[in-house]
């Protein structure tokens, strides 16, 4: 397992740096909910894996934090 461990450690430098906004304990948790999720789905746990769904979710969490307006909310419609 010291290779896994060590592409981890490599992944979360590497998101980090690429998501610098986020702070570094927010990619760590990241990382390990989704080896958690696709561990529970029955996926096998790669590096790779891990690295395009953590780098997907973090992108989604980056995105809100640059919505500038929040979206308007749709009305209820009217009989």
């Amino acid at each position: 397992m010291p290779t896994l461990t060590r592409d981890y450690t490599t992944m979360i430098a590497r998101l980090s740096a690429e998501f610098g906004e986020l702070p570094r304990h927010r990619v760590e948790r990241c990382v390990a909910d989704v080896c958690v999720c696709a561990l529970h789905l029955g996926f096998e746990v790669t590096p790779s894996l891990v690295e395009t769904l953590a780098r997907e979710r973090l992108y989604g969490a980056w995105m809100s934090r640059h919505l500038e307006t929040p979206l308007p909310r749709q009305r209820p419609a009217t009989r």
